[in-house]
């Protein structure tokens, strides 16, 4: 009995981690998401602006990308756009982060990658909840 628990605790171990890619400028915020996407089986890379976050993007691959609207440079609009316009990224769901009195929903909406639109601040266990349901959704 001990050899198939030590052979599923080794299938567990050795199963791809999903990946997400988060961008915030708010460190604080990116740091606590980050933590807790981590602590829930998550490979995280993370970017503190949009630029930093197209980066990344093309260079980890990653299942998902939740990212804050308003962002220094490259902001989340331009991110989402630069994703549809990469062929390797085009199918990468977005998760974006918005302030309430963000009125820019509605450009997020025509976006084909953006899945949802989060009002911050976020609560770190929906996040959780969603991004799986969107990674299993992905690999299925």
């Amino acid at each position: 009995m001990e050899t198939q628990t030590n052979n599923y605790v080794d299938a567990i171990a050795a199963a791809p981690r999903p990946r997400i890619l988060v961008a915030d400028d708010e460190e604080p915020l990116l740091r606590l998401l980050e933590a807790k996407f981590v602590r829930a089986g998550f490979d995280v890379a993370t970017a503190l602006d949009g630029q930093e976050a197209w980066e990344k993007a093309v260079d980890c691959a990653p299942d998902l990308v939740l990212t804050d609207y308003r962002m220094p440079g490259v902001d989340g609009l331009d991110l989402c756009r630069r994703l549809l316009a990469r062929p390797e990224t085009r199918g990468v769901p977005v998760l974006v982060m918005t302030s309430p009195w963000c009125k820019i929903g509605e450009q997020f909406r025509q976006m084909a990658n953006v899945v949802e639109l989060i009002e911050k601040p976020p609560r770190p266990g929906d996040l959780i909840a969603r991004a799986r349901q969107l990674v299993a959704g992905r690999s299925a």
